[in-house]
């Protein structure tokens, strides 16, 4: 996702390949990612299949795509700081608020229902509502992506 999609379009449309825009500008965009998808895989944890989230185990799994969810706002900023990415980046950093008021506590402190919420339960944090019933059974690839 991070390198393919940034470093790509970065060749694209500049005309030439940059391996500090490839690797360094891509690790917001690929942090991002891998915390949806991972989260989709801890959605699975129970499921016989063999997957990263499943060998971290539950507790470590959710606290690693919360570090991955809270990663890509400190790697912005970070990257903003050394020069490689431009300060409009920032305005990302809106989000972190959200993230870490609603995602990141339902992603350390609650279970998914075993039976389909009724579809008025609604979690406040962004400025779209989380609505359980909408992404049961994907509850946690749901709340990262939210």
């Amino acid at each position: 996702w991070g390198p393919a999609m940034v470093g790509g379009g970065y060749a694209a449309t500049a005309g030439v390949h940059s391996p500090s825009v490839t690797w360094l500008a891509s690790l917001p965009l690929g942090l991002g990612a891998f915390a949806m998808i991972f989260g989709k895989h801890i959605d699975k944890i129970s499921e016989p299949v063999r997957t990263l989230p499943k060998l971290l185990g539950k507790r470590l799994a959710k606290a690693t795509a919360v570090t991955a969810l809270i990663g890509q706002h400190v790697a912005s900023l970070l990257l903003v700081r050394a020069g490689i990415l431009p300060a409009p980046v920032l305005l990302s950093l809106l989000a972190l608020p959200f993230e870490t008021r609603a995602a990141v506590r339902i992603l350390l402190t609650e279970e998914p229902p075993a039976e389909k919420p009724s579809s008025d339960v609604s979690y406040r944090g962004s400025m779209l509502p989380f609505v359980p019933a909408k992404a049961w059974p994907l509850w946690y690839v749901a709340v990262a992506g939210w």
